[in-house]
């Protein structure tokens, strides 16, 4: 509710920029004009390396192409990471300022809904490389898509994996106290509760706690067969740690969060050993294969699942620029007709800009991700 009250807040105090801006705001994105397009990246912090080189591979290999008109384009980044308010500040910069065409986001649900607001007004077309925020589609905004599964279509994938495959029943969710696990673990609780099964108890700790031993220890004490980890690393990672201390056979499940290249690096996912996580099956790719390759010469380390949906986000807004052109009424529904083969897998929308399924699973095993059967 608190979270709702800011959202209102800052969307009322940007009501007053937009209703002088838009009249200033120049409308006529014709694919004939000299000056290269714009399409914007918003992360949530500088340190945001794998979607920025994602997005960077995108505008690079659609520049070495001849598109529609010669048109060429140029990614401009701005970073979220600062006080409350900061990301409708910057969305607000890419639009009117740097005068952006489209946006895409690699950034969590809070900044995603700011994000969102602005768009919603200004009506640029904002594609989501990451938040999973399942409320974000509920908003029907029309110029808002998701490259990623949201957290609902994520509990679907988990509830089938972990209920109905392997008929576990002994469950533990355990989330750290961030705003995007507390999304994902309500989704699958949500699941859960309509599927008129036992509702799981819910075991929150702080993500910047220092030491996990008693987490774990309490972990252990629950007596399940089974947990679901909603978070990201570095915590889970360490959290981890000292569960495998105490030599447990609890099978353990996940969410995509913990798929982040630039914390924990794709060439050694061995602390995730044994995980079943929701995440596409990047190596039985054959796009995803030859994109890794380039991606590896050109920024010298191997992409994971933000740098492709990063790439993925990036391209689904050249190739509708490139097809019809960069009116925002004409780009918002080639995109919501596009079907494409990105390097994440099939890319299409639903008619509130989900992308449509199947999702699947990985479980690592020896330090690498092997598709879940």
């Amino acid at each position: 509710m608190v979270f709702l009250k800011l959202i209102i807040h800052v969307f009322i105090l940007l009501g007053s920029i937009f209703n002088t801006g838009l009249d200033a705001r120049d409308d006529d994105k014709s694919p004939n004009r000299d000056k290269s397009i714009k399409i914007g990246l918003l992360i949530d912090n500088k340190s945001s390396l794998a979607a920025i080189h994602g997005a960077e591979l995108a505008i690079n290999e659609a520049n070495s192409k001849a598109g529609v008109n010669d048109l060429k384009f140029e990614l401009v980044v701005r970073s979220m990471e600062g006080p409350w308010g900061t990301g409708s500040k910057q969305t607000v910069n890419l639009i009117f300022d740097e005068d952006v065409t489209a946006i895409a986001g690699s950034h969590g649900g809070r900044n995603a809904h700011l994000a969102e607001q602005v768009c919603a007004k200004s009506g640029v077309t904002l594609i989501s490389a990451r938040a999973s925020d399942p409320t974000l589609t509920q908003a029907f905004v029309p110029w808002y898509f998701s490259c990623v599964p949201n957290d609902n279509q994520q509990a679907e994938v988990l509830f089938e994996e972990i209920y109905n495959r392997r008929k576990e029943n002994d469950v533990l969710l355990v989330a750290d106290n961030d705003y995007d696990a507390g999304q994902a673990s309500q989704s699958l609780i949500n699941k859960i509760k309509n599927s008129e099964l036992k509702v799981p108890e819910l075991l929150q700790y702080n993500e910047y706690e220092t030491d996990f031993s008693g987490i774990a220890a309490s972990i252990k004490s629950k007596g399940k067969r089974c947990i679901v980890l909603f978070g990201k690393p570095p915590s889970t990672v360490n959290l981890l740690r000292e569960i495998r201390k105490l030599k447990t056979d609890i099978r353990i499940f996940a969410t995509l969060s913990l798929m982040d290249e630039d914390k924990l690096p794709v060439k050694d996912l061995s602390p995730y050993e044994g995980l079943t996580i929701v995440s596409p099956d990047l190596t039985g790719n054959s796009k995803w294969k030859g994109f890794s390759q380039i991606f590896q010469r050109t920024f010298g380390y191997a992409p994971g699942v933000i740098a492709s949906y990063s790439f993925d986000a990036v391209n689904i807004l050249i190739a509708a620029i490139n097809q019809k052109g960069p009116d925002q009424t004409i780009m918002q529904k080639t995109i919501s007709e596009m079907k494409s083969e990105g390097v994440s897998g099939p890319i299409a929308f639903d008619e509130h800009g989900n992308r449509k399924g199947p999702f699947g699973m990985i479980v690592i095993a020896n330090g690498v991700p092997v598709k879940v059967k």
